[in-house]
């Protein structure tokens, strides 16, 4: 069975492009990767276009050398002499002379340190960007190239790219879609839950990690009863220890940022969002098959009665709403007998039931713990 970082990078379209765009251009040349502060497996996401580029060159020892440039590169450090300390040879690295006339980026190339590999520079911030910045662009105006550079830049790093350098941006190929099929795979691998509930765990999930599979997936793995509170889960992940980094950026509008700044109005949006999508197809499913129930009762309410909804008179049966249906219900004829009277006590209560989670939902509110598990549970 995959694992759910490989289901995300190999079978997800969105993911799949990036890493299969992000391969094909290092065939040839270099460039900068763009991703979220938040990206989902980066480690799985490296390794993946590494064993692509392996197949596609049909070349096992290639490998991806990474560098953190936060965390390994002292500051100030000449980039080019840390890369050339770094990777070439004792003998190679000390021939170098700068009275030569070649700049290191040319001296690299020249030698062919690289060779084949890919160095993969991570770990940038505001005071070192430029300077590896002006690393990439002298190395890749070095003609033949041998060997190839990534940058990977974050989102949250603001800085001028030239036009001359390749950018792929992870964000431009990931949908809402992607994360909500990535879901559902996720959800088919479990037996515990119903159709109806698998396709509103998903749509949770989805809506309120946006496009943070990772995340996505605790998610899921968290929701384990029908009476699970959604909000709940997401503290409990946002103060997991594994999980610290994640939305620290600041201002961000991750979701464990929001969970931690209890910002209840914006995840109570995403949430609301997730059960329109599947709640209401049920309210207004639901409300069909009990009008084809009580048809003939409630045309012949309608001969006798006149029945507003919106301020105009209703003929078609099948336009009465729940809130129509739950005044239509109670009213009686001159013998004190219901109108719609085949409807049982059950009927009833699922009609006020169902027009509660129906107002609640249209006036952008979302239903409760306890309503979302009777609509599910029934339907």
């Amino acid at each position: 069975m995959l694992e759910s970082s490989q289901i995300w990078w190999k079978e997800i379209t969105g993911p799949k492009s990036f890493i299969s765009d992000v391969t094909g251009q290092l065939l040839d040349s270099s460039l900068i990767v763009r991703v979220p502060d938040d990206l989902p497996w980066r480690h799985e996401m490296r390794q993946e276009i590494e064993s692509e580029l392996r197949e596609l060159l049909d070349y096992a020892e290639i490998s991806i050398i990474q560098i953190d440039a936060d965390e390994e590169v002292p500051t100030g450090a000449d980039v080019g002499a840390f890369i050339l300390d770094r990777l070439a040879l004792g003998e190679v690295a000390r021939q170098y002379r700068k009275k030569s006339g070649k700049t290191i980026p040319q001296y690299i190339v020249e030698k062919q340190i690289l060779k084949d590999d890919v160095l993969w520079i991570k770990g940038f911030n505001d005071d070192n960007v430029s300077f590896w910045l002006d690393f990439f662009i002298a190395f890749n105006a070095c003609k033949p190239a041998h060997g190839r550079l990534v940058l990977e830049l974050r989102d949250s790093i603001a800085c001028r790219l030239p036009s001359t350098v390749k950018v792929i941006d992870y964000s431009s190929y990931i949908s809402d879609y992607n994360l909500q099929l990535f879901c559902s795979l996720m959800l088919d691998r479990s037996l515990n839950w119903t159709e109806n509930w698998k396709r509103y765990i998903a749509a949770l999930a989805s809506h309120t990690c946006v496009t943070d599979a990772e995340i996505a997936e605790c998610f899921i793995f968290g929701f384990e009863q029908p009476d699970t509170d959604p909000v709940e889960v997401l503290l409990e992940i946002a103060n997991d220890g594994n999980y610290v980094r994640r939305g620290a950026g600041k201002g961000s509008d991750h979701i464990l940022a929001l969970a931690r700044a209890q910002n209840s109005s914006a995840i109570d949006r995403r949430i609301w969002e997730a059960q329109l999508q599947v709640l209401f197809p049920i309210l207004e499913s639901a409300r069909i098959q009990l009008i084809v129930q009580i048809k003939d009762e409630i045309t012949d309410l309608l001969k006798k009665r006149e029945i507003k909804q919106f301020g105009d008179r209703i003929e078609n049966p099948y336009e009465m709403e729940w809130g129509t249906l739950f005044y239509a219900m109670k009213l009686t004829n001159i013998n004190d007998e219901y109108y719609l009277k085949s409807l049982t006590t059950a009927d009833r209560d699922m009609i006020r039931k169902y027009r509660d989670c129906r107002n609640t939902l249209a006036h952008g509110e979302c239903c409760s713990v306890s309503q979302v598990c009777e609509l599910l549970t029934e339907h």
